[in-house]
């Protein structure tokens, strides 16, 4: 490598940490916190005051189409009413998620209906396996046919689905697939 590729790619990192620290100091001058940029933590540490022990969860969503918001939702809730679902309720919402491939099709409907042509190109399925995915999606709830040979995610599909990516895309170490196309990013930027 180049003297000045090694200097092309230093200074491209030191541009996104400049970057991450204006967005820091964005959100101090607001009075927010760096890891509560929205105010919900506080928000939800607020609703505990004269409280000797709780616990509070929310999950929100807000989904803006063509410039303007097409839907939006938020569910609330405490310790007791996760102590309240039984494993079988909670394994029946996350089972349709423990396939890679119906993973693979809720993240190509995310961004719109699809004809089963498209789901096949973007997804890699085809013909008996991808149907039999979508046979499992829609038997979920996840998933619904639209007119002749469309599918499109329903609410539940998208609100679960977008929860449970998000929270991987937070809890999960990137994968190895996720680690090498970052870095071919990185070395194509720094040419």
């Amino acid at each position: 490598m180049s003297e000045i590729e090694e200097l092309r790619r230093e200074l491209a990192r030191i541009a996104r940490e400049l970057e991450e620290l204006k967005r820091r100091k964005e959100l101090l001058e607001r009075g927010l916190s760096v890891h509560d940029p929205l105010g919900v933590s506080a928000a939800l540490k607020r609703s505990l005051r004269g409280v000797e022990e709780g616990s509070r969860f929310v999950c929100a969503g807000v989904v803006k189409r063509g410039g303007r918001v097409v839907d939006s939702w938020n569910c609330y809730f405490d310790l007791r009413s996760v102590l309240a679902a039984s494993p079988e309720r909670v394994a029946k919402l996350v089972a349709p998620l423990s396939s890679r491939q119906r993973v693979a099709i809720l993240k190509a409907l995310i961004e719109g209906p699809k004809t089963p042509s498209e789901l096949s190109r973007i997804t890699g399925m085809r013909g008996g396996e991808l149907y039999h995915h979508l046979k499992e999606l829609i038997r979920s709830g996840y998933v619904e046919a639209r007119g002749r040979g469309v599918y499109a995610l329903t609410f539940k599909g998208e609100a679960v689905f977008s929860v449970v990516a998000g929270l991987a895309s937070h809890l999960e170490p990137p994968t190895d697939e996720e680690l090498e196309e970052e870095l071919r990013g990185l070395t194509s930027e720094a040419d």
